[in-house]
This record gives C-alpha cells, structure tokens and sequence, in this order.
C-alpha cells in the first residue's frame, strides 16, 4: 500500500506530497519521455493513491479508477523503453493487487524482490510479504518484512512495514497472535499516524485482547485526526468490497477484524 519513489526526492508521504509528485513527474515525462524509471515512479504514485484511498480515490474508489488505468499506461510505456527494470514488477504486482488478482500480483512482487537479491528497495520485501498475506499464508510474510525493516534505509515507507507486520500476525491462519500484532501496529501508527487501516486494526486487534479501554482510546484517536473526520463504516465496506478476497483463511482474517471494531461499536452488530 506504498510508493517505492525509487530514484526521486522524497518528502513525507501525505496525499497532498505524492499529488504534487505526480504533477512534477507528469512534467518531467512530457519533457524526457524516454526515461522508463521515471515513468515506473509515476505508475507507482497512482496506483499507491488509489490503494492508499488517496486524493482522487479518497472516500470513493470509483472516483479514483481512472488513477488505476493511468499507472497501466505509464507501466506499459516504460516497459517498451526498457522492460527489465525491477521496479517495473513491483508496480506491476501493486496494480493486479488493486485489480484482485492476488496470486499473479504474488508472482510480480517476486520477480521484483529476485532482482534486488541486496534489498536495496525495502519495498519490495515488504510488499511481497504483504501479498502473501493476501494469498493466505502469513507466516511467509513475516521474514521478508523482517528484512525490509532490518535493511531501511530511511525508507519513508517504514511505517508501512511495520504496519504489515502487524497485520501478518493478524492473520495468522491457525493462531492468530494479536498480542505481537498489537506491538508492530503501535509502531506504525506512531511512525505513520495518516494510515486509516493501521489505526484500525490497532483498534480492532486491542478489542481482541480484551483491551477495550485502549480500543475505545485509539477510536476516539482515529477520528479525531481531520484526514478521517469522513471516515465512517460505509467507507471501510466500499473500500473492502473494491478489492475483494475470497481465500478463506483471509476471510477469516477479516472477521477477526470486523468483530474487534464491534466490541467498540464502530461495526454493526
């Protein structure tokens, strides 16, 4: 749920920073439409907008597909300039995720991380943990991500991988370990305050433990910070439905986590 901005400055990862990005990008390729890596970044800033529920896709996903074709037709210019770039399946993979097609997305997130066998780009260890998570085998998540935290560079991202750390232990398929979940969801809500679905799942996985003190806590914490002053139950449904998942333990997984956010009633009964 990430950029890589691989080769290009990198400010703080707020929906206002990656639209003034993109902007800037768009200029650059207008200018030197050859350069297959800057058109790859570009790919990368939409596509993350739209999973991170971002600027146009904010609050509607429908109102930010256009977002999703646009990072297809970025992607598809930079691979006829240079087809072998390992960013090129790492964005790859972001777009069949956003297109639930979770087991091919796996397969990009892969090639991705075979051709950065230094872990250069953190980004693409944790993102393939996170797709296994998506496939239902989170236990595979957990020393990818570990090694994406272990090797950051001062990624700005950083606050995403301990959020899929977190969210590995979530959904653990036979033993879910909230306690652990709780420790790296904490992490990155502190590091990353401006995500919905780390806070939430803090909320959710405090709930599970029958911390409901701490769960109401980070709810009330949650809407109070103004990005999610709109956020509401619908909202967290659209987004769900719009990159749905059928595998069972995953589905599994998301039970857990609507039935914490009913212990503090911010999911209906």
């Amino acid at each position: 749920m990430q950029s890589s901005f691989r080769a290009y400055p990198v400010g703080p990862l707020t929906p206002d920073y990656t639209k003034a990005a993109r902007l800037a990008l768009e200029v650059y390729v207008g200018m030197i439409p050859w350069d297959a890596n800057a058109l790859s970044a570009l790919a990368d800033l939409l596509v993350s907008d739209y999973l991170n529920r971002w600027n146009e896709a904010e609050n509607n996903p429908a109102a930010g597909k256009h977002l999703l074709r646009e990072a297809e037709l970025r992607l598809e210019q930079a691979s006829a300039i240079d087809s072998s770039l390992p960013i090129m399946y790492y964005v790859k993979g972001l777009i069949l995720r956003a297109k639930h097609q979770h087991d091919a997305a796996l397969k990009e997130f892969e090639t991705a991380v075979a051709l950065d066998p230094n872990c250069d780009f953190p980004s693409y260890y944790a993102q393939t943990g996170n797709q296994y998570v998506n496939v239902g085998e989170p236990a595979k998540a957990l020393p990818l991500v570990a090694r994406a935290i272990q090797q950051n560079h001062s990624d700005p991202s950083i606050g995403v991988f301990y959020w899929i750390k977190g969210r590995a232990y979530f959904f653990m398929s036979t033993d879910a370990d909230y306690d652990n979940a709780i420790v790296w969801l904490e992490k990155s809500v502190a590091e990353r305050p401006n995500l919905w679905y780390n806070r939430l799942y803090l909320v959710s996985a405090y709930a599970l433990r029958k911390r409901i003190a701490e769960a109401r806590s980070a709810l009330d914490a949650f809407k109070r910070y103004p990005e999610f002053a709109a956020f509401t139950p619908a909202t967290l449904d659209a987004y769900e439905k719009d990159i749905p998942n059928t595998h069972r333990l995953v589905v599994a997984g998301l039970d857990a986590f609507h039935n914490g956010l009913k212990e503090v009633q911010f999911w209906p009964p």
